[in-house]
């Protein structure tokens, strides 16, 4: 790499990372981080971080594991002290990319790793969700790629075991453990498998030790929660009645787990029958996660946005490559659902309310899953064609 271009590649990112940091304590307290605040004091005073009231004001119920729990010791930096860690642990994933992409490759992806410091640090659905609002999925996105750097390596068990401790924070990264176990030539990394369960489960259990029954509150609440923003269920249950579908909008919401845990093993099993390298299955398999669960919060995509980048990056296989530039549309779209929905909060105080900017919240699946549809058909061929044995 010549140095000059080495020099602007560091310049930049020291650049855009000065100006995440001033972004991350000017946009202050806000959206997650207050009930995060609420959440974390509870938990330190009362020794319960899942308790219902703190000092008067109400905590609403969350799916956050006991790993988020932990970062209320850092409190004792300030209110800004757990913020100012997302950011720069979110800001870690550039140079991760960096030191993983293959070296044989750097020359001539050297304007993919420019562009990747700014869709990991400056796209919209990066920096509006970790450094303005504080939101804790810019940690699970450096930890799925942490993983996606451990698996390109042969790492089976850290692989696991680093998705284990993602699920530790938000759960549902233990779902991408089947994607990571898809091996090339239809094989299965069981360790992928058995690490990433025997961390959550010995990490569950600590937890419980040291909090009792109240850390198993935070699983019942995600699988009772509603529809939401980008969820298709959404438009359904704003539209029920009119459609005419009340009880049947109310099943479909009800059994969405079991439909989640169903296309998470179909995308494994497709991947396997099919020979498909683990990266393209877990692009693919996290997007059907998250365009399937009845929660469709914009902020949850910040994972893909990383594996996303990862393949254009890193990915050796051009099958992954070309599919993942297919789905550049619907990157471009979570972005600027992102800024709509943070101008929709400071011009008005409130997030996606009122009768036009409802209109996002109910009709943002409409034109998400389209788009979703059409990057399907533009890499049609790469996806249904089986690979040959080695």
């Amino acid at each position: 790499m010549p140095r000059m271009t080495r020099q602007r590649v560091l310049l930049l990112y020291a650049g855009c990372a000065a100006l995440a940091l001033l972004v991350t304590v000017l946009s202050g307290i806000r959206h997650d981080y207050f009930p995060y605040l609420l959440q974390w004091k509870a938990g330190l005073a009362s020794g319960d971080p899942w308790i219902s009231e703190y000092n008067g004001n109400y905590i609403p119920p969350n799916a956050y594991g006991p790993l988020h729990a932990l970062f209320a010791k850092l409190l004792i930096f300030g209110d800004f002290g757990p913020k100012i860690t997302f950011t720069l642990i979110t800001l870690t994933c550039p140079a991760l990319l960096l030191v993983s992409a293959p070296k044989d490759a750097q020359q001539d992806r050297l304007q993919h790793l420019q562009t990747a410091i700014l869709l990991l640090v400056c796209t919209p659905i990066v920096s509006i969700t970790v450094f303005v609002f504080g939101i804790n999925d810019g940690v699970v996105g450096f930890l799925v790629l942490a993983a996606c750097v451990a698996r390109s390596r042969g790492w089976h068990a850290t692989t696991g075991m680093i998705i284990g401790l993602a699920a530790l924070l938000k759960f549902y990264p233990l779902l991408f453990a089947p994607f990571l176990a898809v091996g090339l030539r239809g094989k299965i990394r069981f360790r992928v498998l058995i690490f990433a369960a025997i961390t959550f489960a010995l990490g569950m259990y600590a937890a419980y030790l040291y909090w009792g029954a109240s850390v198993l509150n935070p699983l019942l609440f995600g699988s009772s929660r509603g529809a939401k923003h980008l969820s298709f269920l959404q438009f359904l249950d704003w539209s029920k009645d009119v459609l005419h579908i009340v009880d049947f909008t109310k099943m479909l919401i009800r059994i969405n787990s079991y439909v989640v845990i169903l296309v998470t093993v179909a995308i494994a099993i497709w991947g396997w029958a099919t020979r498909q390298t683990w990266d393209l299955v877990l692009l693919l398999g996290i997007m059907a996660i998250f365009v399937t669960y009845k929660v469709g919060h914009a902020q949850f995509y910040v994972s893909w946005i990383v594996v996303h980048t990862w393949v254009l990056l890193a990915s050796p296989d051009a099958r992954a490559v070309a599919v993942a530039r297919a789905f550049v549309p619907v990157a471009v779209f979570l972005s600027l659902y992102q800024v709509a929905y943070l101008i929709s909060g400071v011009t008005t105080g409130y997030y996606f309310e009122g009768t036009i900017w409802s209109l996002f919240r109910h009709l943002g699946s409409l034109v998400m899953l389209p788009l979703v549809f059409r990057s399907l058909w533009m890499c049609r061929h790469d996806l249904t064609s089986r690979r040959k044995r080695a």
